[in-house]
């Protein structure tokens, strides 16, 4: 998500598929916290993803059990920026062709706008 004072760094950017915007109203603000950011950005994926609500006990959301990371802290992943591109889009084709052969070849099960 970056930072409010420099955004994101360039290594971060080359490994992007795209980027998305937040319209600013008004004339005092320049950018919003990244807190508030990731957060409007999060609700509308999910709701366009169509996830369920996690569900509630009394006031408070039931949690998942945590998953253990297995990485070093603060790295985007394993190898350079087009080694992780490269493996997103081998990830996509391998995705695509199951989606292929579960709906008997009539194409992807989603299609995305770029």
């Amino acid at each position: 998500m970056g930072n409010e004072g420099d955004g994101l760094s360039e290594q971060q950017k080359g490994i992007c598929d795209s980027f998305v915007y937040i319209r600013q109203y008004g004339a005092g603000t320049a950018s919003l916290n990244v807190t508030v950011a990731a957060s409007i950005v999060m609700h509308h994926f999910g709701l366009w993803a169509g996830y369920e609500e996690r569900g509630r006990e009394g006031e408070k959301y039931v949690l998942a059990e945590r998953r253990v990371k297995e990485g070093k802290r603060g790295m985007l992943g394993r190898g350079t920026p087009g080694d992780v591109r490269a493996a997103r889009d081998a990830a996509r084709e391998a995705a695509a062709a199951e989606g292929e052969e579960e709906q008997g070849g009539d194409g992807p099960a989603l299609e995305w706008d770029e």
